[in-house]
């Protein structure tokens, strides 16, 4: 497909051929910023929407105040005005102004990923990692000083530690956020009272079968199920199964999500307005330039989306707008 057939309003912005973006594992834009993750150099990037200007890069390692070992995601909290990066490693969250300037940090007593701010005193964190005592995999809720105040919404034992290679999203609804998992097809709605299911999905039978899920097995010892995880992982990429379900957005136009098939992302889009549902394996320029494999983000009806290939010389980011899709 044409990115023409798509949105009429497309911009292309292409970032700071100075700055080396890797592997984009998380990407968001605010106030007309683009923030990055580059989960391969452990750093985190800003850029100017407007003409791709680098802005800052943090990626300052260590033990330090403002330094970090182990951080593969973050939040903006736009209660705050603040960046936040949970580092796991150090078993902290450290703040940075948007700006990028450190303003604090705090030592965290659990494990886990996707911190977001419901409001000025609440968060949500996903945790799905062995390290926590209770080796539960859950939302918890935390109180503003990040401390756990509630549990709630209990995973499969045998998925703990698979965030570590798919990280799960939230995107904000309204007063709730949605998360979407990577072995499931429901998506969960979020918020301080609790968590439910929102949507389920159906790939047409072409859902990760249960002797797929054999393959995993809850063990204590790492090594048996790192090699459990491997045979799950190897039949994914060759069989028919849909999987890896991220990045859900729904507003009153469109519903959109990004999910894995045989290697390949691809992109499923439901016009409200047309009663038309696509997806997309891959996008074209105007000039034939194919893109697939993209980070995409969703925020009031406009599809960000990087492409940074081997084949490329810059690093490229669109903004799509879809208001009219």
């Amino acid at each position: 497909m044409k990115l023409s057939e798509l949105s009429g309003n497309i911009r292309y912005i292409t970032l700071d051929a100075n700055i080396l973006v890797g592997n984009v594992a998380i990407l968001k834009s605010y106030k007309n910023r683009i923030y990055i993750c580059d989960d391969v150099a452990e750093q985190f990037l800003c850029f100017s929407i407007e003409d791709g200007k680098h802005v800052f890069t943090l990626d300052r390692r260590g033990q330090g105040p403002g330094e970090f070992v182990s951080a593969h995601a973050f939040s903006i909290n736009e209660y705050l005005q603040c960046i936040e990066i949970p580092d796991w490693g150090n078993r902290k969250i450290i703040r940075f102004s948007l700006d990028g300037d450190f303003i604090s940090e705090q030592q965290i007593s659990f494990f886990g990923a996707c911190l977001e701010a419901i409001d000025s005193n609440q968060y949500i964190v996903f945790t799905n990692y062995t390290m926590n005592n209770d080796e539960s995999n859950n939302v918890l809720l935390l109180n503003k000083d990040y401390t756990i105040h509630k549990q709630y919404l209990p995973f499969d034992k045998k998925l703990r530690n698979l965030s570590f290679f798919y990280p799960v999203r939230l995107l904000p609804q309204g007063n709730h956020w949605l998360l979407s998992l990577p072995f499931s097809y429901q998506i969960y709605s979020i918020s301080a009272e609790g968590a439910e299911i929102a949507y389920s999905l159906d790939f047409g039978g072409n859902e990760i079968d249960n002797q797929t899920f054999d393959l995993l097995i809850e063990t204590d010892s790492p090594l048996e199920r790192i090699k459990s995880q491997k045979r799950f992982f190897d039949r994914l990429g060759t069989g028919k199964s849909c999987w890896n379900v991220s990045c859900f957005y729904d507003s009153e136009q469109i519903t959109g999500f990004q999910f894995e098939f045989q290697k390949k992302h691809n992109w499923f889009l439901r016009s409200k307005k047309r009663s038309q549902d696509l997806i997309i394996s891959q996008l074209a320029d105007e000039t034939g330039r194919t893109f697939d494999g993209m980070m995409l983000y969703f925020s009031n009806n406009q599809l960000f989306a990087i492409e940074n290939s081997m084949e490329m010389e810059t690093t490229q980011l669109m903004v799509i707008d879809l208001s009219d899709f």
